[in-house]
């Protein structure tokens, strides 16, 4: 299991955000981002994760995690940060760790 994983807290906050329902959507262009870096390590897939997602905040899609976040008066970046944890999953289990 990675140092950094998703409680249920986690996985609650991106689906009722929506970043799950984007990701579904944007996925593999994500998960192709991260490949394009050639991460050499696993925390460097991790690293790249979290950036690659982050970036995310100006695209419009992301409009209803920022909703969320407003709400909950939480930062973008927080639920985004979650959401580069999942990315990562996701990459590990297309590409292999």
């Amino acid at each position: 299991m990675p140092p950094i994983s998703l409680n249920e807290n986690g996985k609650e906050m991106l689906t009722a955000s929506g970043f799950l329902r984007i990701f579904e959507t944007h996925g593999d262009e994500i998960l192709e981002e991260i490949r394009k870096c050639n991460p050499a390590t696993n925390y460097d897939v991790q690293e790249m994760a979290i950036k690659t997602v982050i970036s995310l905040s100006d695209n419009p899609d992301i409009n209803p995690v920022k909703n969320y976040a407003y709400k909950k008066s939480i930062t973008v970046e927080k639920v985004l940060y979650l959401g580069g944890i999942h990315a990562r999953d996701m990459y590990f289990k297309k590409f292999g760790a």
